[in-house]
């Protein structure tokens, strides 16, 4: 495997061994044809060239300035200048910045086009790194350049930019802020990005993955600019401060939104989100098909599909288990929160605060989380609110069961800046998120504990 490396460089045909056919010109050239016991002339003499060997200890390599030229047929390559190498992977390269790991011996460059930062090459396992990009599964002779990856791609994903693509071999490679070592969960860590557990052909956008948020599980998922598409599969999605988990088969991500079990739009199954709409501070139970949410505001039917009359739960109102018929209108629902039968104007959802008896599928409303029970900064039954610990849910800086509002951990669900079992949002770990939980930066929905879906500012 003969290769001719110089600056940014890699000119001419090169053939497996030592013989480079052709007038190459690197650092200030190559005279003539050279073969095993050829002398190196110009800038390129680098040590005393022996038989077989153009280093000594290098076999068949050579070194000069910033040159690498021979085989690097389990040897390691050291480069002077920009080039810094330790032990490399058999025949690794490493040009500039860029780091072109795991070459298989006696593989030559299809395209051989190697310019300014971009480096082309046959890998292990298919994957390339050309500038900035890092993309899984590339046919030989595709072609790279500037920020544009053009070519075949096995798995057919694009990426483009500061993106990431799966297929990674462990250890295999390193370009600029992207560090992709094991990709065993928390292994990757990269600018403001962190994946975690990529598999085959998944990508990441990198202005997708915003703050110290972990990925996990992508399955071949495209992502790029701020369109989210495609099937999710029990996996974790993260757009901007965004965070969907378990998305159904055929959701769609667009904008500032987030789609869970299903959302926003005339949401059934498979629905998609446009714009801005999001599920700002409001909570719900289940959304059922025909519900609308846009903005603060959610029309439609709610938790048994029972509807909403007054179209909509506004503020900082979160709704639970809603009876048939009943109206929740501005700061105010009207309803029997207590073991779901009608309540007569007993509670009065006002900010930040719940006034009125609550108990068993009560609404909350403010910074307060849907559950069992939540009454101020009282706890009873499953739920708390405030800073108070509970059954399964909690709201504040304090650790629960089930659901954890705010820098804490908790069982399945945790709010704020804190790494949690199943799922974690803000600038958290994202573990296994549970089916359908949705997090986006003041936004939390999904299935909390029983499968509801949650969506407040906490």
């Amino acid at each position: 495997m003969g290769a001719l490396i110089a600056g940014d460089l890699i000119a001419g045909d090169l053939i497996a061994g030592d013989l480079i056919v052709g007038d190459l010109m690197v650092g200030d050239f190559i005279a003539g044809d050279i073969k095993v016991d050829d002398l190196i002339v110009g800038d390129l003499i680098a040590g005393d060239v022996m038989a077989g060997d153009l280093i000594e200890g290098i076999m068949g390599d050579l070194l000069a300035g910033d040159l690498i030229l021979g085989d690097l047929i389990l040897g390691d390559l050291i480069a002077v200048g920009d080039l810094t190498v330790g032990d490399l992977t058999v025949g690794d390269i490493i040009v500039g910045d860029l780091i072109v790991g795991d070459v298989i011996v006696g593989d030559l460059i299809e395209t051989d086009l190697i310019a300014g930062d971009v480096i082309v090459v046959d890998l292990i396992g298919g994957d390339l790194i050309a500038g900035n990009l890092i993309t899984g599964d590339f046919i030989l002779s595709d072609l790279i350049a500037g920020d544009l990856i053009a070519g075949d791609l096995i798995a057919g994903d694009l990426i483009a930019g500061d993106l990431i693509a799966g297929d990674f071999i462990v250890g295999d490679l390193i370009v600029g802020d992207v560090i992709v070592g094991d990709l065993i969960e928390g292994d990757l860590i990269a600018g403001n990005v962190i994946v975690v557990d990529l598999i085959v052909g998944d990508l990441i956008a990198g202005d997708l993955i915003v703050g110290d948020l972990i990925l996990s599980d992508l399955i071949a998922d495209l992502i790029a600019g701020d369109l989210i598409v495609g099937d999710l599969l029990m996996g974790a999605l993260i757009e901007g401060d965004v965070l969907a988990a378990d998305l159904i088969a055929g959701d769609l991500i667009v904008g500032d939104v987030i789609v869970g079990d299903f959302i926003v739009g005339d949401l059934t199954v498979g629905d998609h989100i446009a714009g801005d709409i999001i599920v700002g501070d409001v909570i719900t139970g289940y959304l059922m098909a025909g519900d609308l949410i846009a903005g603060d505001l959610i029309v439609g039917d709610l938790m048994l599909g029972h509807l909403i009359v007054g179209d909509h739960i506004e503020g900082d109102v979160m709704a639970s288990y809603l009876i048939v018929g009943y109206l929740i209108g501005g700061d105010i629902i009207v309803g029997d929160l207590i073991t779901g039968d009608l309540i007569e104007g007993d509670l009065i959802l006002v900010g930040d605060l719940i006034v009125g008896d609550l108990n068993m599928g009560d609404l909350i409303a403010g910074d307060l989380i849907v559950g069992d029970l939540i009454v101020g900064d009282l706890f009873a039954g499953d739920l708390i609110a405030g800073d108070i610990n509970a059954g399964d849910l909690i709201v504040g800086d304090v650790i629960a069961g089930d659901l954890i509002a705010v820098d804490h951990i908790a069982g399945d669900l945790i709010v704020g800046d804190i790494i949690v079992g199943d799922l974690i949002t803000g600038d958290l770990i994202l573990g296994n998120l549970i089916a359908g939980d949705l997090i986006a930066g003041d936004l939390i929905a999904g299935d909390l504990i029983a499968g509801d879906l949650i969506g407040v500012v906490l």
